[in-house]
């Protein structure tokens, strides 16, 4: 459970993965709270608005953050990517992962090439930049550590190999998190006047 300043209460299910699906949050005062309880059952949560001077009871369902949907957990990842599992932006991604599976095994062969469905974990950093996110040398170290923690192995002991969908939940829990542009409001707004 947490509560925000600016009138948010959330729920994430434990252990944290980064599975959207896991977290919720709602919009519990119409203003800041200034305090939050649960009660000693983890039933209720109570929570005290500043200036609008409320106190709210709140009924906690922890079973509302059902992951299992009989989809793969890999598509509450790909429905936070623009366009989602159909989109543009996906396709592309699918292009650059197989384009790093062939990169591995070196670009000028005329050799016969066995694409697995996974790349070395060192292709994962110019595969994130063709996607058009530059991570930072520690932000690297993190995805470092978590993959080799991931995996059980000792850091730079030995290369690891990732599949598609471990990348995919790579990209989404580190990449900067999309705004609204521009073209988007403009859109937005002219559909709005429409109504």
């Amino acid at each position: 459970i947490n509560a925000e300043y600016m009138g948010v209460v959330g729920l994430i299910k434990l252990p944290l993965d980064g599975n959207p699906r896991k977290a919720m949050g709602l919009l519990a005062h119409p203003m800041e709270i200034s305090c939050a309880a649960v009660s000693y059952d983890g039933r209720f949560l109570f929570t005290s608005g500043g200036r609008d001077c409320s106190v709210n009871q709140w009924a906690i369902n922890g079973d509302q953050l059902r992951v299992q949907d009989g989809r793969p957990v890999v598509d509450h990842y790909i429905d936070v990517i623009e366009g989602g599992k159909e989109g543009d932006f996906m396709k592309e991604i699918i292009d650059y992962f197989y384009y790093a599976q062939i990169r591995s095994q070196g670009e000028e062969t005329t050799a016969k090439r066995k694409i697995e469905g996974k790349i070395p974990f060192t292709q994962v950093p110019n595969l994130m930049r063709a996607l058009g996110y530059y991570p930072s040398e520690k932000e690297i170290q993190n995805m470092t550590y978590e993959i080799y923690t991931r995996f059980g192995k000792i850091l730079g002991s030995e290369d690891i190999y990732i599949d598609f969908e471990t990348f995919i939940r790579l990209y989404v829990n580190h990449r900067p998190v999309f705004g609204i542009n521009k073209k988007k409001k403009k859109k937005k707004k002219k559909n709005s006047a429409l109504i």
